[in-house]
């Protein structure tokens, strides 16, 4: 009688792994598969370029944050770049009208370049506009606008809209000037840096996107953190509007000297500028009230007394 129960318990053991390596299979075999053209940076990331890859799928939904999922993973091809930081998640993927998709990213999306995260929104654009009925697409990051060449929201974009084959022949060598804290007297003082502008958008961004990456001066310091996220930037009537997500507070939070420091780095950069005169400050597109103990909604003006004598 125990040979017979110990018997049946093995059988039962095996039926149950069969269905398991069954249930396996069937999904496997359920699964579709489609090729499709995903963008990523060329060699020197100054455009994408298209790779064509398998994705596996079920449905359209999932063939939609499918290929997203592979953009985030980088390329196969060694010589293109990731466009994507691998901690960038999809949230959600708006299909309401099928047609025009809105995809949402958590705030790793932005890089705090410019240059490179409008780079990101197009690889997304144009990945998804390769998918049968998708004709245009939106990118948001966690329901932020992302701005466009003019410091303004991208909207739906068809594949036609984003013309590649200029980003290259745009590109110029311009010189700026940063300020940055210096390490004797605490006052800022300018560093020149000539960067390479690769499209359309505004220096401001370049700018702001510099002062994140810190001073190339070992007698400075910098005075923003290399984490700080610049969503967009838009100049009407010489008057800058900085849209920072908010993490620039929690940030750059410290001694009053210390936020001053930070504030001013970024209005001295900005009004070296000929079509700036002042700066307004958002974060996540809204003004706030203060910054520490800086009034924060309000314009402000250039600094001089901020500025190191020479």
């Amino acid at each position: 009688m125990r040979k017979k129960i110990i018997i049946a318990a093995v059988c039962v053991l095996v039926l149950a792994a069969a269905a398991v390596v069954f249930g396996v299979m069937s999904r496997e075999q359920s699964m579709l598969e489609r090729e499709c053209e995903l963008y990523f940076l060329n060699e020197s990331e100054s455009t994408l370029v298209a790779e064509t890859r398998i994705v596996k799928y079920r449905d359209a939904y999932s063939l939609r944050a499918a290929v997203i999922e592979e953009l985030i993973s980088g390329p196969d091809t060694g010589r293109n770049k990731a466009v994507l930081n691998r901690k960038t998640k999809l949230l959600s993927i708006d299909a309401s009208n099928p047609a025009e998709l809105v995809a949402d990213f958590n705030y790793r999306f932005m890089s705090g370049d410019a240059a490179r995260d409008t780079l990101a929104a197009y690889a997304v654009i144009k990945t998804l506009c390769g998918l049968d009925g998708v004709e245009r697409v939106k990118v948001t990051v966690e329901k932020n606008d992302i701005p466009d060449s003019e410091g303004e929201p991208i909207g739906f974009l068809a594949d036609e809209d984003i013309n590649l084959s200029t980003d290259t022949n745009t590109s110029e060598t311009r010189e700026i000037t940063l300020y940055f804290a210096d390490r004797k007297t605490n006052k800022l003082v300018p560093e020149t840096r000539t960067i390479t502008v690769t499209d359309q958008l505004p220096l401001a961004q370049y700018v702001i996107a510099e002062l994140i990456k810190g001073t190339q001066n070992e007698n400075c310091s910098s005075v923003l953190d290399p984490e700080t996220i610049l969503l967009s930037v838009n100049i009407t009537d010489n008057i800058c509007f900085v849209n920072m997500q908010s993490n620039f507070i929690s940030r750059n939070t410290g001694s009053a000297d210390e936020e001053e420091l930070a504030v001013y780095s970024i209005v001295n950069s900005l009004t070296e500028l000929d079509n700036i005169g002042r700066v307004q400050f958002l974060i996540d597109g809204k003004k706030i009230e203060s910054f520490g103990e800086i009034p924060m909604d309000g314009l402000f003006e250039r600094n001089t007394y901020i500025i190191a004598a020479d």
